[in-house]
C-alpha cells in the first residue's frame, strides 16, 4: 500500500543539537503541493544510540575519521535504526528518496544508498545539498550514476524536489536539476518541523530560523558564498509569523542560520520593532558581519528584541590581511563596531585565522595587538583555526603560502595570548577544522 511519495534523509554527521532546517524546508514545501513525506534524521537516530565517548567527537566540524567508523560499524542492515529504516521503504514504497549531501556525511550516505540498491523494492535516488555540486565536478556524472544514484539538484531543492517527484521515469541517465534561486523567499513555505521528532535533540525548545540567503560580502576564503548567486532577504513580518508559530509549539529560542543577519539594515529593524510591537519574549542569535553603517542603537534595539548573542568573523586584526581576505572592513571599522555593541550592551564573539596566504609575522603581530588593545571591549573568542582551503575559494593565488605548521603555532600562540590576558575562548572551537 502506497502511502508517501518521498523520504528525506540527513545521514551521519551532522550538528545534533538543533533539527535540520534543510530537512524541515523541503518537507514543507513538498507537503504545500501534494506530496506526502516522511522525514529521517538517521543523523540524530544514531547519536542518540552511540556511546558516551563517540558522541563526544560526534559535533567536531572536520572528523572523517569517525564519520568512516560509523559508515563501517553503523550503516549497514542489522543495526536495528538502519533495519528499521529500511523496513519503512518496504512498507510506505516511496517514489524516491532525497538525501542531503554534505562533507560531513558523504561516506555514510553513499553506502547507506548501495544498501538500499540491494532491497527487494528499490526507489529512485536523488541527492541534493552543498557536497553534490563538489562531487559532480570533482567525480563526473557516470560516477555518481555508478554510486546508485538517479538524480542530483543543484542549488535550491524545494521547487525542483517537486517537480522531480512528479516527471521520475525508469532507467534514466543521470538526471541533473539545476534549480533556479527563488526571488520571492515569503513565497517558500515556513518550516513547521513536524516531521521531525523535535525531542531527539539535544536542545528541545530551540528552533533554527532563516530570514536571508546569501551573503553581501564575497570573503576569499569563505565556501558559503559558492551556494547562492544573490542575496535574498525574508520580509520581517513572514519571520515573526514563522516565529509565533513555534511559540504555539512553547520553543522560546532561536538561532539564525544565515549566513548574516544585517546583510539588510531595514528588514533586520523591521523584524526588531516588529518583535517588540508584537510582545514576543523570545531569545535568539545569530551570525553577523561588521558594518560601518549599522548604529548603536539598531544594536540596541536587537538586544531589547530578544539577541543575546552575535557571532562576527573578524578573521584578521591586520589591514593587509583584511584586504586579502576581501572581508570589507577596516580594523578601525571592527573596533569602532565592538564599541557599538559593547554600549548596546549586546553579547557577542569574534573568530580568527591565522596563516591566511600571505600572513606575515608582523601582520600576525598586528591581530595579537589588535585582542589585546580590544580585550575590553571583546567579551570572548568564539573560534580560532589555521587557514583552511575549501573547495572552489579563492586561495591567495598571488600571495605566498603560509606553512601549515605556522598556520597551527600561530593558532597556539594566540591562545596562550588568551591565557596570559585572561581573554575568555571556547576551548573546543580551538582548530576545530582541522581534521581529526
Amino acid at each position: 500500500m502506497k502511502m508517501t511519495d518521498v523520504f528525506l534523509v540527513l545521514c551521519p554527521l551532522f550538528y545534533t543539537k538543533l533539527p535540520p532546517l534543510c530537512l524541515a524546508y523541503l518537507a514543507e514545501s513538498l507537503e504545500q503541493n501534494g506530496v506526502r513525506v516522511r522525514g529521517y534524521d538517521l543523523n540524530i537516530a544514531l547519536y542518540n544510540e552511540a556511546g558516551e565517548e563517540q558522541r563526544r567527537e560526534w559535533n567536531v566540524q572536520n572528523n572523517p575519521k569517525l564519520a568512516q567508523n560509523i559508515t563501517k560499524t553503523s550503516i549497514n542492515a542489522n543495526n536495528p535504526t538502519i533495519e528499521a529504516f529500511l523496513s519503512e521503504i518496504n512498507i510506505y514504497r516511496p517514489t524516491l528518496i532525497s538525501f542531503s549531501l554534505f562533507k560531513s556525511n558523504h561516506y555514510p550516505t553513499f553506502k547507506l544508498i548501495k544498501i538500499i540498491k540491494k532491497q527487494p523494492f528499490s526507489p529512485k535516488i536523488v541527492c541534493g545539498g552543498p557536497e553534490i555540486g563538489v562531487l559532480r565536478a570533482k567525480m563526473g556524472e557516470l560516477w555518481l550514476k555508478n554510486e546508485g544514484i538517479d538524480a542530483i539538484i543543484l542549488g535550491e531543492g524545494e521547487g525542483a524536489l517537486t517537480t522531480l517527484v512528479k516527471t521520475i521515469g525508469c532507467n534514466n541517465p543521470l538526471i541533473v536539476l539545476s534549480a533556479e534561486e527563488v526571488e520571492d523567499l515569503d513565497s517558500i513555505p515556513s518550516p513547521s518541523f513536524k516531521q521531525l521528532y523535535k525531542e531527539a535533540y539535544d536542545t528541545q525548545v530551540t528552533i533554527p530560523l532563516l530570514m536571508s540567503r546569501g551573503c553581501i560580502r564575497q570573503c576569499h576564503f569563505c565556501s558559503e558564498r559558492l551556494l547562492y548567486n544573490s542575496y535574498r532577504v525574508r520580509s520581517a513580518e513572514h519571520v515573526v509569523t514563522e516565529i509565533k508559530g513555534h511559540m504555539g509549539n512553547r520553543v522560546r529560542a532561536f538561532v539564525f542560520h544565515d549566513s548574516l543577519i544585517n546583510g539588510d539594515l531595514a528588514q533586520l529593524e523591521q523584524l526588531c520593532d516588529l518583535i517588540c510591537k508584537e510582545q514576543l519574549t523570545i531569545s535568539w542569535e545569530a551570525q553577523c558581519v561588521v558594518r560601518r553603517d549599522m548604529s548603536a542603537a539598531l544594536l540596541k534595539k536587537m538586544k531589547h528584541a530578544g539577541c543575546y548573542n552575535l557571532f562576527i568573523g573578524l578573521e584578521s586584526g591586520s589591514d593587509p590581511v583584511l584586504k586579502r581576505m576581501h572581508k570589507g572592513f577596516t580594523k578601525k571599522d571592527a573596533g569602532e563596531f565592538f564599541e557599538k555593541c559593547q554600549e548596546a550592551k549586546l553579547h557577542f564573539e569574534i573568530s580568527l585565522i591565522t596563516g591566511f596566504p600571505g600572513e606575515t609575522e608582523a601582520e600576525f603581530q598586528e591581530t595579537c595587538d589588535f585582542i589585546v588593545a580590544n580585550k575590553e571591549r571583546i567579551p570572548k573568542i568564539a573560534q580560532v583555526n589555521p587557514y583552511v582551503p575549501y573547495e572552489g575559494t579563492i586561495t591567495g593565488e598571488n600571495y605566498p603560502a603560509v606553512d601549515e605548521n605556522t598556520g597551527r603555532e600561530r593558532m597556539e600562540r594566540l591562545v596562550r595570548l588568551f591565557e596570559r590576558e585572561s581573554i575568555p575562548y571556547t576551548k573546543s572551537y580551538i582548530g576545530n577544522l582541522l581534521s581529526q
